[in-house]
């Protein structure tokens, strides 16, 4: 604990992290993150602020809550095109003021979202509320059943009984995909210059 017995702060660098108040090295022509956190002003181009982290949070918050990010799935370039177009989707069985808040820090405009110090504040009200709660029971949007075990899994087991023993495998979010255990969870895209955008 630090002085006064306080937690000390602790900085996560999941391997994209910059100091936005040094002058970048290269031209910003590509975006580069993960898809399913980045803000709509990074898909747009635009120069990243301190809002992109509270986006960012928002995003893990709700995915801490329903078990998937409220853009994900898919081709990484629907996921961004979803961050800028779409509104969430509500998580029911959860308080109202934690639903507000987190629907305040995903707004599409940065101006619209908590600063940090407020959305702290904003939580530790929130977190008496919480005390009580049953586990949300949210199916992902667009998810099938699991599928059937083959027969032959059962045999691989060395159990040689014609039993389907649980499989194990990645599960695909796009309905119709096959499971890719090898997936970039990264991307960089290059952003359109204008004149591709008006198509000349």
């Amino acid at each position: 604990l630090g002085p006064g017995g306080a937690h000390p702060a602790l900085l996560t660098d999941f391997g994209v992290a910059k100091l936005i108040d040094t002058p970048g090295r290269t031209k910003a022509t590509r975006i580069i993150g993960t898809p399913d956190y980045l803000a709509p002003e990074i898909v747009e181009g635009l120069p990243p602020r301190a809002a992109v982290d509270i986006y960012a949070l928002a995003t893990v918050l709700y995915e801490l809550l329903a078990g998937f990010t409220p853009f994900g799935g898919g081709h990484p370039g629907a996921v961004l095109r979803r961050h800028v177009t779409e509104t969430v989707v509500p998580l029911p069985g959860i308080p109202e003021e934690l639903w507000q808040l987190i629907v305040q820090c995903l707004a599409k405009a940065p101006a619209s979202r908590l600063r940090a110090s407020e959305l702290a504040a904003r939580l530790k009200d929130v977190l008496p509320l919480l005390k009580g709660i049953p586990p949300l029971d949210v199916d992902e949007p667009g998810a099938e059943p699991a599928p059937e075990p083959y027969e032959e899994d059962a045999y691989a087991t060395g159990t040689g009984t014609g039993e389907s023993a649980p499989r194990r495998a990645a599960v695909p979010l796009v309905p119709g995909a096959s499971a890719d255990s090898n997936r970039d969870t990264h991307t960089s895209m290059r952003v359109p210059a204008p004149d591709e955008l008006s198509g000349g």
